[in-house]
């Protein structure tokens, strides 16, 4: 029903200019989605799922890239095993993968490049990985 308030977004990008990806662009798209679900992001200590975004990926030059998007929830809870502890656990985890390249077409005698700008693609591998999330969390929530 909550997660820790801080959506953690880390990025490591080759050729990060080309890709235009800005963390905060995408903490909204993840918050839309566990708002959607009605999932609060309020959230904070033990026990209190934390949501992160990794985004790796590089430019292959001429609009090209290879990317990974994952995103991951996690939480700490106290150790089944040993008192006093405590353990990370991943309750849910999902993978987007992209690679496009501009490539030569010997019909046209030409190149082609991507359609869509990294960034945008990039953003859309958030979105569908989010909306996965949104549903599982639907499914889940529907369920008590």
């Amino acid at each position: 029903t909550k997660v820790h308030e801080k959506l953690s977004v880390s990025l490591n990008l080759k050729g990060a200019e080309e890709f235009r990806v800005y963390p905060e662009k995408v903490r909204s798209t993840v918050r839309k989605a566990l708002t959607s679900a009605g999932v609060g992001t309020d959230g904070s200590g033990i026990g209190v799922p934390m949501v992160s975004v990794s985004i790796a990926g590089q430019s292959t030059g001429g609009g090209g890239a290879r990317y990974t998007v994952e995103l991951i929830v996690r939480t700490t809870i106290p150790s089944p095993f040993t008192k006093n502890h405590s353990v990370e656990a991943i309750f849910w985890r999902s993978v987007a993968t992209s690679e496009e390249t501009m490539r030569y077409d010997p019909a046209s005698k030409d190149f082609i490049k991507p359609s869509d700008q990294i960034g945008e693609r990039v953003y859309g591998s958030v979105q569908e990985i989010a909306s996965r999330l949104e549903s599982d969390l639907k499914k889940a929530n529907a369920r008590k």
